[in-house]
């Protein structure tokens, strides 16, 4: 199922210089995400959700996690080019992808995935939380 919505990011943008030392950990969560994705680990990509965001999923598609965020259909990264933190939210960019992750309970978890930019407007992404 594709859902297109977008993504505000004016909070995102009004704090661009507020990077707290946790790229490592935004790389990691956004890495661990793409590849579970890759190779159809459903389970393990929906772990990798923010709660409401694996809640929207589920309550839109009207099935478990793991069999909605199958029919998302994805599209492949490519590589990683920029991470950014701010605060208790991150960005990382890739070729073909950006997500948006925030801080949950002391971990970070995807937001949105599969989000293009459109110049002068906000980002539309795939899969999103409201």
């Amino acid at each position: 199922m594709l859902r297109l919505v977008s993504l505000t990011l004016s909070g995102l943008l009004l704090c661009s210089a507020c990077s707290s030392g946790h790229e490592d950990d935004v790389r990691r969560t956004a890495r661990e995400f793409e590849q579970a994705v890759e190779a159809g680990d459903w389970a393990r990509a929906c772990a990798q959700l923010a709660p409401t965001t694996r809640d929207d999923l589920v309550q839109s598609a009207g099935a478990p996690c793991d069999e909605a965020l199958a029919d998302e259909r994805l599209p492949p990264p490519g590589s990683a080019s920029e991470v950014a933190v701010f605060g208790t939210t991150g960005q990382v960019r890739y070729d073909h992808d950006t997500l948006f992750l925030s801080r949950h309970d002391g971990d970070w978890r995807v937001d949105a995935a599969g989000c293009t930019v459109r110049h002068s407007k906000p980002y539309d992404c795939q899969l999103q939380g409201g």
